[in-house]
């Protein structure tokens, strides 16, 4: 099971390490929500407290210039703290995640890389989504590709469909909310940046978590990994996380 981590400090490693030794988890994402966060740092520590842990560092270019993404890439590389996740963030600026990339390919191409894909977007903005999907793809480095939040089968079905024409090698994730009550009301107050879930998702935990169960049977049926949202940290997030996913691997 892989899981999104989000904190600022590294020394968070030493709260959140023992669940994930707990409940034997391998495989997770720290993300870049600030610019201040110190996400390398991070990625360091949790591969010191769990040996063999996986984990995928996030980069916002939002919070770059090229100046200071060339330096982050030195860390990274003479830190050994790749695969990193190449995102634009909100709102998307002229440093996006495609120039990110660019620099990351002229640099040599050493460092693997995920980057996002959102399947969700309204007819109009689909075909531009679309070819920089192929662009991301189009660098040999990016090891595979991470779908936005969204419950829309057909959509994700014909995304990854595309993804696997574009690179038949190419990992597949899928981005799954653990559908707390603390959850949907934050995203009712506020919407995250490309998001895409219904008011009778959000309206209701019952439908959400129903909803969510058959996400998650959708995602296994396509053999796209589970990425599990959380608004929290928590013992309570992992073990609704690890039943509604089956028991799958972890």
């Amino acid at each position: 099971m892989r899981i999104e981590i989000t904190t600022r400090e590294p020394s968070d490693a030493g709260r959140v390490a023992p669940l994930l030794r707990e409940y034997g988890i391998g495989r997770v994402n720290v993300t870049d929500t600030a610019k201040e966060a110190d996400v390398l740092g991070i990625a360091a520590a949790m591969r010191a407290a769990v040996p063999g842990i996986d984990v995928i560092s996030h980069a916002a270019a939002k919070h770059f210039d090229p100046h200071s993404f060339r330096s982050f890439l030195f860390r990274v590389e003479d830190d050994k703290l790749d695969p990193l996740l190449i995102v634009s963030g909100h709102p998307r600026g002229k440093f996006d995640s495609l120039a990110a990339l660019a620099m990351m390919s002229a640099a040599g191409g050493r460092m693997s890389a995920y980057c996002v894909h959102n399947p969700f977007l309204p007819a109009a903005d689909r075909a531009a989504e679309d070819a920089r999907l192929a662009e991301k793809l189009g660098h040999p480095f990016v090891r595979g590709i991470i779908l936005q939040i969204g419950m829309d089968e057909a959509r994700i079905g014909d995304a990854v469909s595309r993804i696997r024409a574009l690179r038949p090698d190419a990992v597949v994730i899928g981005s799954v909310p653990v559908p707390t009550e603390g959850m949907l009301k934050k995203m009712k107050e506020r919407s995250l940046a490309g998001v895409s879930l219904d008011g009778a998702y959000l309206g209701s935990p019952g439908a959400a978590e129903e909803a969510t169960k058959r996400h998650l049977a959708a995602l296994r049926g396509l053999g796209v990994e589970p990425l599990f949202f959380m608004d929290e940290f928590g013992r309570d997030r992992i073990e609704w996380a690890l039943a509604a996913d089956g028991g799958g691997p972890r």
